[in-house]
């Protein structure tokens, strides 16, 4: 009789330990997990339609538009909804490069480069492109048979207008320059061409219209270009530009800075800057930095910010900066905009924001963060959308208790 009850006992731990496998290898396979589900007690999503292992490049929403733009290998939109997936645009027949490295909507045409080039396509008056054929894209112009286009930006311009810029390349060169899209949306025009000597850019990461660090009452072109950020002023003629380095003392020799993010802070533009293992803060007159950090022995590379508003069960009402990494270190946050407080939103320490859900159970939480998105009115809730290194793209949002913040893959 005993020998028979342990063969029964033993039976029954190896049927359920299949059976507990068989859940946990299915709830893997989507965008939560089974700890997640039972955690937060939340019905699992499946997913919209962008891959799994893309990277997503951009995520954008037009001012008051209608439909979401993804760079995510190719072009991805689909209408702002509950239950909408995503539609792919097939990439232009000129380019022998199918997949897009940058991505902007401007106007009311998309904007993006495949290969050494720019092409676009119009949207319709609700803001759908007006087709999704290869046929349908137009190249746009501009630029010399030995240049290549790399990023595409948004940025002010010396009128006060929104202003698409582009940083352009010498081929077989490390010398960058910035283009500008002319008045008739056709073609790019140089800001900058490419410098030389002592002048050249290596790269151009990222361009935003800030004031001028000698005079608070000008403003110009920043130019975030890695390790040195340059300082164009719009008076300057274009072929007599030689832009002035900014370096304060306090910023280390190679800070590997790749974008900026302006802050409205009640009226005064805030500057923060994504760099080499830490985030920088300048408000026109003192420079902020947080601690340095590092995840498996290895240096945060820090990628992507961007801010947003928060309020939750307990009726707290704050922002929160959100930082993505190139390494396999998820998502960084610092509450109330403290760079003191900057940390991964791991528990128990994530007692707001978004950690308080099933972050740590999704791949978003082991894996780089290229771009955001926050949508303050995506089908009546505000949402940040994450574009991943190789694991598809995410939206968290608070549940409808506002207690847990809740990251599913679109």
């Amino acid at each position: 009789m005993n020998n028979k009850g342990a063969i029964i006992r033993n039976l029954t731990i190896l049927l359920t330990a299949i059976v507990l496998s068989g859940v946990i290898a299915s709830c893997n396979r989507q965008p939560t997990g089974i700890f997640a589900s039972l955690e937060t007690e939340i019905d699992v999503e499946e997913d919209r339609g962008i891959p799994n292992d893309a990277t997503v490049t951009a995520i954008v929403r037009p001012d008051g538009g209608n439909y979401l733009f993804a760079a995510a290998g190719g072009i991805h939109y689909r209408e702002v909804g509950a239950a909408t997936e995503w539609t792919r645009i097939a990439s232009p027949d000129g380019s022998d490069v199918k997949t897009t490295s940058a991505m902007r909507v401007f106007g009311d045409t998309i904007y993006a480069i495949f290969g050494r080039e720019v092409y676009s396509i119009d949207l319709d008056d609700d803001g759908e492109p007006e087709g999704t054929s290869s046929d349908d894209w137009q190249p746009v112009g501009g630029l010399a048979d030995d240049q290549k286009a790399h990023r595409l930006f948004t940025a002010i311009d010396a009128n006060g207008d929104d202003a698409l810029y582009l940083s352009v390349s010498v081929e077989d060169t490390s010398r960058y320059g910035l283009y500008q899209l002319n008045d008739n949306d056709d073609e790019f025009k140089p800001v900058v061409s490419p410098p030389e000597g002592d002048d050249a850019w290596d790269h151009v990461y990222d361009v935003v219209r800030y004031q001028d660090p000698d005079d608070p009452n000008e403003d110009g072109l920043w130019i975030i270009a890695g390790d040195s950020i340059f300082f164009v002023d719009d008076n300057d003629d274009v072929d007599e530009i030689k832009p002035k380095a900014q370096r304060p003392d306090e910023w280390p020799s190679t800070p590997k800075f790749r974008q900026a993010y302006l802050y409205d802070d009640d009226g005064d533009d805030v500057l923060y800057l994504a760099g080499n293992g830490r985030i920088v803060r300048y408000d026109g007159s003192d420079w902020q930095r947080s601690d340095d950090h590092e995840v498996r022995n290895e240096t945060v590379e820090f990628r992507s910010l961007t801010v947003m508003s928060i309020e939750d069960a307990n009726g707290s009402s704050y922002e929160t900066l959100l930082a993505g990494s190139r390494s396999r270190a998820g998502l960084f946050e610092a509450v109330d905009l403290e760079l003191v407080n900057l940390r991964r939103p791991l528990r128990p320490q994530a007692e707001q924001g978004v950690g308080t859900g099933n972050y740590e159970a999704t791949a978003l939480s082991i894996t780089g963060v290229k771009t955001f998105l926050v949508d303050d009115d995506h089908d009546e809730e505000r949402v940040v959308f994450a574009g991943s290194v190789g694991a598809g793209l995410w939206r968290g949002s608070y549940d409808s208790e506002l207690e847990s913040f809740i990251w599913m893959r679109e």
